[in-house]
């Protein structure tokens, strides 16, 4: 695959999109070396690109390489600033940050972003995981309260808010939230790509058993099992959700409910 995208840009050394995926060959392949002076040779191409900045700043950040990959965010994020890009690159460089440790620097990259794309939802709920993560749940709130205002359809952004209520000792909100989750989406945004329209099922499907596991710990069998039923109904070839189906029914003390579940995931193909 890498001797492909070697002819490819040997034809059309100007067009990123061949540097990009012959260096993720290169560093999946064990690379990291060679991906990175594919990156920096591609840039005598095409450019300061900032995809193609960002792709090798975050290369840097995989390798533990921080203050290389701070240099190259820093570049890419001007470009993105000066042209008024969506600020992909503030995302990634804040994750970084945040990845580290460093919560105040992630905030300010963050905070910046917002500047250049103040209704960018996922930018908002990049904002409440890290206040989250910071210890500051009022915060988090705020944050995950501006971002479903700006995409109120999108289950991923009640799905991440219920996980700051849950760090933050508030179950009851979170299962609300996680329930919301839920609901959400039933007929994906047209905006969304094949791949974005999965993730949101999942999620959904995700948000269910989270909130059954919530209802099972307060001893609610009853609701549990039902969540864990519009759980599957979603994912029926989720073999996790049928043990946990079984188990709710063990737990009440009904073993052929428990049996029966187990012969409804054969059925339903669960894998083994």
């Amino acid at each position: 695959a890498a001797e492909r995208w070697e002819k490819s840009v040997e034809v059309d050394p100007w067009e990123k999109s061949g540097w990009l995926r012959w260096a993720k060959v290169e560093e999946a392949r064990g690379g990291a070396g060679r991906a990175r002076g594919v990156l920096e040779r591609s840039l005598k191409y095409v450019g300061k690109n900032v995809v193609v900045l960002r792709a090798l700043a975050m290369l840097e950040a995989r390798e533990g390489n921080h203050e290389m990959a701070r240099k190259v965010f820093k570049a890419a994020a001007a470009i993105e600033t000066e042209k008024r890009f969506r600020p992909k690159t503030m995302q990634a460089w804040g994750l970084h940050e945040a990845n580290l440790g460093n919560y105040k620097v992630a905030s300010a990259i963050y905070r910046r972003a917002t500047e250049l794309a103040p209704d960018d939802a996922s930018i908002w709920r990049a904002i409440g995981e890290l206040e989250s993560k910071a210890g500051n749940p009022e915060k988090a709130r705020e944050a995950h309260k501006q971002a479903v205002a700006l995409q109120p359809s999108d289950p991923r952004l009640w799905y991440s808010w219920a996980h700051c209520e849950l760090t933050a000792g508030d179950a009851i909100r979170a299962e609300q939230l996680f329930i919301q989750a839920a609901t959400m989406g039933a007929t994906p945004d047209l905006a969304f790509s094949p791949r974005q329209t999965q993730d949101v099922l999942r999620v959904r499907a995700t948000a269910l058993r989270d909130a059954a596991q919530l209802a099972f710990r307060a001893g609610r069998f009853s609701r549990c099992a039902e969540m864990l039923e519009e759980a599957l109904a979603e994912t029926p070839a989720d073999a996790d959700l049928w043990r946990q189906l079984a188990e709710v029914h063990g737990r009440g003390k009904n073993a052929e409910a428990a049996r029966a579940v187990y012969q409804r995931g054969v059925k339903a193909g669960m894998a083994k």
